[in-house]
């Protein structure tokens, strides 16, 4: 969107599709609904992106952020709910981004320790956070089928700068416009990819792991 609020077509996320919920994937016929959300609407990625080149936000902006995510999240769920009256409804969390074991140097990251271990502290606010809302939806005047499954204990020892890392560190975009990322023609520095700090191939697999004992959890 931009300032006036008309959708602005083209830009990353945006290329002439009707929202998800309005997409009529989502009906009476509908029996489970998985769904990520909340990590870009907290401004997260402009919060690691900061700690990397430049110095984290304040701990109370973080988790002010956090916080003012939890209404359109429940809001969000209530929608599906709506729509797909007789599904089961999963909210997957986030992962720590760094092993809290490891020992975060420059070998591995380029992000500083106190940097690392910020954002590890500020994704259990959202663990937290999602999982009070979550609670909330559940017991209701009208309890929702809705569960809460953090990731955590499937991604643990594999963060950046764990024994088998399943999320990247930086990477770097390319520097040719195209190819589906983040570029910049023309710099003399790389533009982080869309890649960075995303799970890779070792760490879908742990995410598959984690949906399938989310689905164990909420009975499914």
């Amino acid at each position: 969107m931009d300032t006036i609020g008309s959708r602005n077509w083209g830009t990353l996320g945006q290329h002439h599709e009707v929202t998800q919920l309005d997409s009529g994937f989502l009906d009476e016929n509908t029996t489970l609904v998985v769904l990520n959300a909340g990590g870009n609407d907290s401004g997260f990625a402009s919060t690691v992106k900061n700690c990397a080149l430049l110095s984290c936000p304040s701990d109370a902006k973080v988790k002010g952020d956090i916080d003012n995510t939890a209404a359109p999240l429940k809001d969000l769920i209530k929608h599906i709910n709506e729509k797909a009256p007789k599904a089961k409804i999963i909210l997957l969390g986030y992962p720590k981004l760094f092993d809290v074991a490891g020992v975060i140097t420059s070998v591995c990251s380029v992000m500083n320790e106190g940097a690392a271990m910020s954002l590890n502290k500020w994704a259990d606010y959202m663990k937290d956070s999602q999982q009070k809302a979550v609670d909330e939806l559940r017991s209701g005047d009208k309890p929702l089928p809705v569960t809460f499954y953090s990731p955590m204990v499937e991604f643990e020892h594999r963060g950046v700068c764990g024994s088998v890392p399943g999320i990247n560190d930086l990477v770097a975009a390319p520097t040719t416009k195209g190819g589906g990322d983040f570029s910049c023609p023309g710099s003399a520095l790389p533009c982080p990819s869309m890649e960075s700090y995303h799970p890779n191939n070792s760490g879908t697999k742990q995410y598959a792991l984690a949906l399938t004992n989310a689905l164990k959890a909420a009975g499914y």
